[in-house]
C-alpha cells in the first residue's frame, strides 16, 4: 500500500504540473528584479525543475516513499513473490 501512494502522490503532482506549468513562476518565487546573477541563476535553475512534471513528480513520490512508515504486513519478501 505504502509504494501505491507513493507512486499516486507522484502522479498526482506530475499530471497538475503538466496542466498548470506556469505556476512556479506565478505564485512559487516572483521575480523582483533586484537579484544577482547567481541568485537569478539558482532562481532559474529550481524554477526549471519544479515545471517539468517528470521531475517534480519523481521527488514528490521519492520523499513520499521514504517518509511513509511501512505497515505490519508489509515487508521486502511480499513484493517478489514467485
Amino acid at each position: 500500500r505504502r509504494c501505491r501512494m507513493a507512486v499516486a502522490g507522484g502522479l498526482m503532482v506530475g499530471v497538475g504540473v503538466a496542466i498548470v506549468p506556469a505556476w512556479s513562476t506565478n505564485a512559487l518565487w516572483p521575480l523582483d528584479g533586484t537579484e544577482g546573477g547567481t541568485a537569478r541563476l539558482v532562481r532559474e535553475s529550481v524554477i526549471i525543475i519544479l515545471s517539468s512534471p517528470y521531475s517534480i513528480g519523481t521527488l514528490v513520490a521519492l520523499v513520499l516513499n521514504a517518509g511513509i512508515p511501512m505497515d505490519e504486513g508489509d515487508d521486502e519478501s511480499s513484493l517478489h513473490s514467485d
